[in-house]
């Protein structure tokens, strides 16, 4: 079973909201690290299930290490995790470095 250990500096997404005239305007705190593991088999990227497998649960667990357990983001709040998350994606498709993987994520995101 392979290992994918990646620390991650993505925008804050732990924002201080400050009320201006009935407005909120988020103010992010400092870059924050995302500490990211990820545990695969080799063998999983074998056949398209076990790719899709393997994409469906890289995916949950990007989006767990960009949340912040706050269930009510601003908008602001919600680009900044989503930036985090395609952040945390983009940097473990180039550690596994799996063309089917990638492909089906492409595929999945109609990224170029």
């Amino acid at each position: 079973m392979k290992n994918l250990t990646s620390t991650i500096t993505a925008a804050a997404f732990i924002a201080t909201s400050v009320a201006v005239i009935g407005l909120t305007a988020p103010i992010a705190s400092a870059q924050d690290a995302v500490a990211f593991e990820f545990n695969y088999s080799v063998d999983e990227l074998q056949t398209e299930a076990g790719t899709q497998q393997v994409l469906d649960r890289l995916e949950t667990s990007a989006k767990r290490a960009c949340d912040t357990g706050n269930r009510r983001l601003t908008l602001s709040d919600m680009r900044v995790k989503n930036a985090c998350v395609s952040t945390v994606m983009h940097n473990a498709m180039e550690e596994i470095s799996a063309p089917a993987l990638i492909a089906q994520y492409k595929a999945a995101h109609k990224t170029g």
